[in-house]
């Protein structure tokens, strides 16, 4: 199964960073270029531990939906949403956090399955 791994440092406490991986308006607007958007579910705020948000994003072209669930929550260190429905066999997105001084670093491993 692929995975994409991709590192950033983020000039922002752990907790505050955290927040924002699971804030339904950050990621709307972060992801504005795809016309994404949440249009079932959780639709704006905090997304928590078994709570789903369904984005329909536009991506090579067309329109698609993906319906995600928190499935793992370890506030501060770890977040994970899994596709429970869409485009792929399986998707899991880990977002996985480490406090640095006044700077958290943050790896976002994706694991993907297509067929």
């Amino acid at each position: 199964m692929p995975k994409i791994i991709t590192k950033i440092d983020i000039d922002a406490p752990i907790d505050r960073a955290f927040d924002l991986a699971r804030s339904i308006d950050f990621h709307a607007f972060t992801q504005s270029d795809h016309g994404e958007a949440a249009v079932a579910g959780i639709t704006s705020g905090l997304i928590n531990a078994g709570e789903t948000v369904t984005w329909r994003a536009k991506h090579l072209g067309f329109f698609q939906y993906l319906t995600v669930e928190m499935t793992i929550f370890d506030r501060p260190y770890h977040l994970r949403d899994s596709m429970v429905k869409g485009a792929f066999k399986r998707f899991d997105h880990d977002h996985l956090f480490e406090s640095k001084g006044s700077k958290t670093i943050v790896r976002y491993q994706n694991c993907i399955k297509t067929a």
